[in-house]
């Protein structure tokens, strides 16, 4: 029995390839896409961070008749390998709606070239906060009265992840081909909405690792530490006139005692090379 994953992470790059594989195959857009997912295990997630487009046909009237390119499969995935030998194939999608009849019997053909694969089912009609994958497993369930054991899917735990580089890159796509004439003053207020949620979910990282940093349950990095410096000191130009003479005094009153420190620090040090020398000249005589 395969072990179901309990958490799937997709990375916007993935959910990206798979609008772009549907709408190059939009001559018919009833029509749904199959491709395969490319990544890694990680303990007990499966990190998805790529993914590829393969030929796959079926009948609208009846589910049982379809046609998958396997061999096509088996010849690209080659070619990733040699690109990229950490990222494996490690699942299937395709564009839905939901689930199908006949996913099954195709989950059961890919699994001859890929252990326990993930199903990712993308939705292409998501709007708003919605989450636009579903993840599911095949497991084997077995019955009581003796007939033959089948598979279903179980619904595995998923969410939506990028890396620094992905959300800069992302970010400015989205703004290239963001369709402004439909724009209007809801969108726009959701937009800053989400990104003061983002703001406010960074500054509470930041906090988290200062408070971590001074009980020294982390070892403090000086590169992160001159950053904070530095955010603070661009804070004080745009707050309140209150606010930024507070923070510049304080500031200030920071920097003077560490003058007062060095200059104490170099004034004990002068009297004992004085007093050094003293005594090596009474030992000379």
């Amino acid at each position: 029995m395969p072990i179901v994953t309990p958490n799937v992470v997709v990375h916007p790059l993935v959910i990206l390839s798979v609008v772009d594989h549907y709408t190059r195959m939009s001559v018919d857009c009833s029509k749904r896409v199959i491709g395969i997912l490319l990544g890694q295990h990680r303990d007990k997630t499966v990190d998805i961070t790529s993914s590829y487009a393969i030929p796959f046909e079926e009948d609208e009237k009846d589910s049982n008749i379809w046609f998958l390119d396997h061999n096509y499969h088996e010849t690209i995935s080659d070619l990733f390998r040699k690109v990229n030998a950490k990222e494996r194939p490690i699942g299937w999608y395709h564009t839905g709606p939901g689930l199908k009849n006949n996913d099954l019997e195709i989950n059961q053909l890919i699994q001859l070239f890929i252990k326990d694969p993930v199903l990712v089912v993308v939705d292409l009609d998501a709007r708003g906060n919605t989450q636009p994958i579903d993840c599911y497993s095949a497991v084997r369930e077995y019955h009581d009265d003796g007939s033959p054991s089948t598979f279903s899917f179980v619904r595995l735990l998923s969410v939506v992840e990028a890396e620094e580089a992905e959300e800069i890159g992302i970010e400015n796509l989205l703004r290239d081909i963001k369709d402004l004439p439909d724009s209007n003053l809801s969108e726009l207020m959701k937009l800053r909405m989400h990104s003061v949620e983002h703001l406010i979910h960074n500054i509470k990282r930041i906090e988290n690792f200062l408070c971590n940093t001074e009980l020294g349950n982390v070892s403090g990095k000086y590169e992160v530490l001159n950053t904070v410096q530095e955010m603070v000191v661009l804070l004080s130009h745009i707050c309140h006139a209150d606010i930024m003479r507070a923070l510049n005094e304080f500031v200030n009153d920071q920097m003077f005692a560490m003058l007062q420190m060095v200059k104490i620090r170099a004034v004990l040090e002068l009297h004992d090379l004085i007093e050094n020398r003293i005594e090596n000249a009474v030992e000379a005589n």
